[in-house]
């Protein structure tokens, strides 16, 4: 197999198959979650070489979406339409809107659903003098000392307001945060067709393939990285490599992939030229395939891979 063949399988039409083997590369006292992750190809017609990607289709995290429908009080059986068809709410949300963190346009739309707590007062030091029988004014004068700029106010129209308006802050503050945290911050309540008018779209993760199909025949196999951390009491984690780690596991449930070919990060066409490769952390994924494709090819090149980790006692991956 030593070319990808065109398929019919693509990011709008994945094929939906089963993890095979899903368990953790990293030795025992690590601080890092590293799984070997293969899937199956079955019937599909699939093929690939090293130095592919294998797109993946992810799901939300099932205690995300519950949260979500929670704070807005949805039905989770209500059916909705979306850009993938008629669904229930609950499958709209795992499915088909990355619901993991927030977008932009739902933080600028909170203009429109949150009230202002107060009465905003704005005070302006206003100047007027007169020199050969012309009046000036002036508003840019300065406050007298005795008269301090107020404190930054908690009131919520004013923090979306500075959101709105200090690029920085919109950025900072989108970092930690999704959907859930803000509408349970600012009591904001939308219909769900007003939310899915704001949320992204779910696309697919790429992984670097860390196989050779010639080696390993109607499988592929990924070495990934699972992301997990924790912001305002609430855990959280990168949406695809959860979906893999926790959801999918080696159970029966199906994920969507296709291929994703590459035109440069190929092996030298003869076998018999040295190569070296550079691949820290997960980036081994495709170095690992090259020199399974070598070994399987014969040839008189020499490989040498150069791996780095945390540490060689729980992060030598592959070492046998």
């Amino acid at each position: 197999m030593s070319g990808a063949a065109k398929s019919e399988w693509s990011a709008k039409n994945p094929y939906y198959t089963n993890i095979t083997e899903n368990y953790i590369l990293n030795g025992e006292g690590s601080k890092k979650e590293t799984r070997h992750v293969v899937f199956a190809l079955g019937d599909s017609g699939l093929d690939y070489k090293v130095g592919d990607a294998l797109g993946v289709i992810p799901e939300n995290p099932p205690h995300i979406v519950d949260e979500l429908i929670e704070a807005q009080g949805w039905d989770k059986d209500s059916i909705v339409t979306t850009h993938n068809g008629e669904r229930t709410l609950y499958e709209a949300l795992k499915k088909d809107f990355e619901v993991h963190m927030a977008s932009k346009k739902f933080v600028q739309s909170l203009a429109q659903k949150v009230v202002a707590s107060g009465i905003k007062i704005n005070v302006k030091m206003v100047s007027r003098s007169r020199g050969d029988a012309i009046w000036n004014a002036s508003e840019n004068e300065p406050l007298p000392p005795e008269l301090k700029p107020s404190a930054p106010s908690d009131d919520p129209a004013d923090k979306v307001e500075h959101l709105n308006t200090d690029e920085k802050a919109m950025e900072d503050y989108l970092w930690t945060r999704d959907y859930v945290d803000i509408m349970r911050e600012f009591d904001a309540k939308y219909s769900p067709e007003e939310f899915f008018e704001l949320a992204g779209r779910v696309k697919p993760r790429l992984y670097s393939i860390a196989s050779s199909h010639d080696a390993h025949p109607g499988l592929v196999e990924l070495t990934v990285g699972i992301v997990r951390f924790s912001y305002h009491g609430r855990n959280r984690g990168g949406l695809c490599t959860q979906f893999m780690a926790d959801e999918i596991g080696n159970s029966d449930q199906k994920v969507g992939v296709f291929m994703s070919p590459t035109k440069s990060f190929v092996l030298p066409e003869d076998k018999d030229i040295d190569i070296i490769m550079v691949g820290p952390g997960t980036g081994i994924a495709p170095f690992r395939a090259f020199m399974e494709q070598r070994v399987f090819d014969g040839g008189n090149g020499r490989n040498w891979l150069f791996f780095g980790d945390q540490s060689s006692k729980t992060e030598f991956y592959y070492k046998d």
